[in-house]
């Protein structure tokens, strides 16, 4: 099965998360002018057993279970 890539809501333009489960940020200029992103984000467990991720936009941060 070929890995497929959607648009996060909330973060169009920003991540997208796959088919499989994996997270990754699109390339985009960060507030300093540097090109960052195109790379797989590191998952951490909560408490609870659950998979999370932090999302951040306009310098808001989100914590969210995949």
């Amino acid at each position: 099965m070929k890995e497929i890539f959607r648009d996060i809501p909330g973060h169009e333009g920003l991540y997208q998360v796959s088919n499989y489960g994996e997270i990754k940020s699109l390339f985009r200029k960060d507030l300093r002018g540097r090109l960052r992103g195109n790379r797989y984000l590191k998952q951490h467990i909560d408490k609870n057993n659950y998979m999370v991720i932090c999302l951040t936009n306009n310098r808001k941060e989100k914590l969210c279970k995949v």
